[in-house]
């Protein structure tokens, strides 16, 4: 039941954390219930850390606590994902731009809490045609990711078609879940999706989505968008999968992906690929997971291609290859997420093979002719990783790019040579000591990063 994919929700949003609330009190209620041994016990891990960071004469220090707790016992189960953050120094000034800076800044409280996921399983196991019913706040992964405060169904019907095998059925409804919103009034989605399996490697899926967002539009009118997603998963046997999915968003081609692997143990080989088309541009849509394209900016149409393999040389050591492309299909309307670029990159991975030594080795060449410094550029880096007496490890790295692009922000940095360091230490049982420091020597300004952090796991 765990979480991939982050994200944060205002404390502010009273409304929107109902759900999630409610989830937490019914956990609470069947841990502290009467109960037929200890299934319901949690598992998980607790961790408080401090980040200090500095560049030139700005500062920055936060504490951060994170919580992770699952548990389940026969038709009952729950997960818990929440981090809280303080920040050591006040809010940036609003009179000047900071290094360090962000939305939480702009708010007059200095600390935060961010519930990713909480909720509780009531029912059976769905694959032998027991209902599902999920209550709080949860997420949905399908062509497109959904963040939600509400209930969703899954059910497989006892007697599907013939043709339609392991067929699965599932409805949702409740608040979608938007970062930085102050309030979610006035907000709501529901949906449905089915999966089924029409032949024995091929599984097809469909989902539906409505979803209406109160804040309004140019037009001073409340948004309400649909998405249609479909997706197929090709799995022939255990060494090739090859997954498909496409996505409608009113009406319009949205996206479509390709990804597959396919691995050959006996050569000791394992080949990866992506496709990836964008027909529209995407922005201020509510079905958007996140809020920074109506902030930022917006992504044009583009073509995504990705090619890698990864080859064991010798017991303990592989190597490894990759290719990506991103083409634009507006060339000259180059934006802050809107890039050209090829990336090509080799790779060395050994285990143990030198005197007992971790090594990653590494190089990338960049071809970015929108880029600032435009032309060619070329990356390498590099790192060390050893396991010490007394349950100790340390890792040591260093990295030189002549340029750098960051697809999540949009970034674009050149000739940034990076050192770390880390050390790790199992303290006892259940305890582990992480201790980091990192130094990233740019252009324009050097930033250091320091951490120290302690989790128990349980």
């Amino acid at each position: 039941m765990g979480q991939a994919i982050i994200m944060r929700t205002p404390a502010g949003s009273m409304g929107s954390a109902a759900l999630g609330a409610g989830a937490l009190a019914l956990a609470f209620l069947a841990l502290i219930g009467p109960g037929r041994g200890d299934d319901l016990r949690p598992s998980g891990y607790h961790e408080l850390g401090w980040r200090g960071r500095t560049a030139g004469d700005k500062d920055d220090q936060d504490l951060a606590a994170t919580l992770v707790l699952e548990g389940s016992r026969r038709e009952l189960g729950y997960y818990v994902h929440a981090r809280g953050l303080h920040d050591l120094d006040g809010l940036a000034p609003r009179d000047r731009i900071e290094s360090f800076a962000g939305p939480r800044d702009t708010w007059s409280d200095r600390t935060h809490g961010d519930l990713y996921s909480a909720y509780v399983d009531l029912g059976g196991d769905v694959a032998r045609g027991r209902p599902l019913v999920r209550l709080g706040r949860q997420w949905r992964y399908r062509a497109e990711t959904l963040q939600y405060d509400g209930a969703t169904f899954t059910l497989r019907p006892p007697h599907p078609p013939r043709f339609l095998g392991g067929l699965e059925v599932s409805a949702l409804g409740g608040l979608p879940v938007h970062p930085y919103e102050g309030s979610p009034a006035g907000d709501w989605l529901y949906g449905a999706g089915l999966r089924a399996r029409v032949a024995e490697p091929l599984e097809l899926g469909g989902d539906y989505l409505r979803v209406r967002e109160a804040l309004a539009d140019q037009d001073g009118e409340a948004r309400l968008d649909e998405l249609v997603q479909g997706s197929a998963v090709l799995r022939a046997g255990e060494d090739l999968v090859v997954r498909g999915e496409s996505s409608w968003a009113d009406g319009l081609w949205r996206r479509g992906s390709a990804r597959g692997s396919y691995d050959l143990p006996d050569w000791g080989l394992g080949l990866t690929g992506a496709l990836v088309r964008q027909e529209e541009t995407l922005r201020e849509l509510v079905t958007e997971v996140s809020p920074v394209l109506q902030v930022l900016g917006e992504r044009r149409p583009y073509s995504f291609y990705r090619l890698a393999a990864r080859q064991d040389l010798v017991r303990g050591l592989q190597a490894e290859l990759e290719g990506t492309l991103r083409d634009m299909d507006d060339q000259e309307g180059e934006s802050t997420y809107n890039h050209d670029y090829a990336r090509y990159r080799a790779g060395l991975l050994s285990q143990g093979l030198l005197a007992g030594l971790d090594l990653d080795a590494w190089g990338e060449a960049w071809q970015a002719p929108g880029s600032d410094g435009g032309g060619d550029a070329r990356t390498a880096g590099g790192s060390l990783g050893h396991e010490l007496p007394h349950q100790f490890r340390v890792e040591a790295g260093t990295e030189y790019a002549l340029y750098q692009y960051d697809e999540l922000t949009g970034r674009e940095r050149e000739r940034v040579r990076t050192w770390s360091a880390r050390l790790v230490r199992r303290v006892r049982e259940g305890w582990g000591l992480r201790l980091g420091y990192a130094f990233e020597q740019g252009e324009l300004e050097d930033f250091q990063v320091g951490d120290l952090s302690v989790r128990r796991s349980f």
